[in-house]
């Protein structure tokens, strides 16, 4: 079967370099990923750089290097003195790198705009760098060369064992990213980490039709009770949306008290059920500047005209008609 790459796919080729452009500035992590990379050659394995991966209801890490199909992350120690001169970073033994609750607003903003995904049974690999991290001092690049290698044969041999038991599947950016791939499955799960391109691809799983001068959302011709839902899901000018750490509840309120007393009876009289499609920074290709990750199904919980409105996930799964 063959692939991306070999069918000489643009989209394929906008993601790889926009991936490697987010290290271009940390010269040790930069040649520990391009060179993981090309000795796997491997088209067929998704890979992710700057990956944040969400720990605990307060703590996230960045992982340097992720492989999706294989659970597993990679993390470049580029030394202490990187690390822990970072009032937001620490060291958690051989863990991820974690990010401390106390962040700034612009940081906290930063994380929830990107594409987060939970901790289960991933996996950590460590590439070191440094000799001596107090004093800084590199190992040699035959030393890091080495580790590089003992880490690409153990990638191959983890891929190798999920091939042979049939749970490897190869990624394809096309068909991740197109809406037909999901209409002809019959459902959406937001276990598994759907990220749609633009909210016209959206309206395609559904037959719905998008107003332009109506962005925010669309009702769902497959049911009426259900809107279409394309939310920033973090502070911007005109709202202060958030979502709870478990994903189980959105906040929706308006910054103009006028407006959000307003929205309270747009909200009483409307849809009391909404599928969720958040905007998600885009960091994966060159075209726009949003893309849409599916929530799930969530339904009013509580409505009040000075907070706004409460939403509580009802399903992650929704069966497409």
């Amino acid at each position: 079967m063959s692939n991306c790459y070999e069918n000489k796919s643009i989209l394929y080729t906008e993601y790889f370099f926009k991936q490697l452009n987010k290290t271009k500035n940390k010269i040790y992590e930069s040649y520990v990923i391009n060179r993981i990379l090309t000795l796997l050659n491997d088209h067929t394995l998704k890979f992710v750089t700057q990956q944040y991966v969400r720990l605990s209801d307060t703590h996230y890490a960045l992982t340097d290097l992720y492989f999706p199909q294989l659970g597993l992350h990679i993390e470049i120690d580029e030394g202490h003195h990187y690390d822990l001169k970072q009032a937001n970073v620490v060291e958690r033994g051989n863990d991820f790198k974690i990010e401390k609750k106390i962040l700034s607003q612009s940081e906290k903003d930063r994380i929830r705009q990107s594409h987060i995904v939970n901790r289960t049974s991933h996996d950590l690999k460590r590439i070191n760098v440094f000799k001596h991290l107090e004093n800084g001092e590199t190992l040699s690049l035959f030393d890091i060369n080495n580790q590089v290698d003992r880490l690409v044969d153990y990638i191959r041999i983890v891929r190798d064992e999920l091939v042979t038991s049939t749970k490897f599947q190869n990624w394809n950016i096309e068909n991740e990213f197109n809406p037909n791939t999901y209409i002809e499955k019959g459902y959406l799960d937001a276990n598994d980490e759907i990220i749609f391109l633009s909210s016209d691809d959206v309206c395609k799983c559904f037959g719905a039709k998008l107003n332009p001068y109506k962005s925010g959302g669309v009702k769902n011709p497959q049911d009426k009770g259900i809107l279409i839902w394309f939310p920033k899901l973090y502070e911007n000018d005109e709202w202060l949306n958030s979502i709870s750490e478990d994903d189980q509840f959105i906040y929706e309120k308006n910054k103009n008290n006028i407006k959000n007393g307003e929205m309270y009876d747009i909200w009483k009289k409307g849809e009391k059920r909404r599928l969720v499609f958040g905007r998600v920074r885009n960091n994966l290709i060159n075209k726009g500047t949003s893309l849409f990750k599916f929530y799930g199904l969530y339904e009013l919980h509580d409505l009040n005209k000075e907070s706004g409105g409460t939403w509580k996930l009802v399903s992650k799964r929704v069966e497409l008609k």
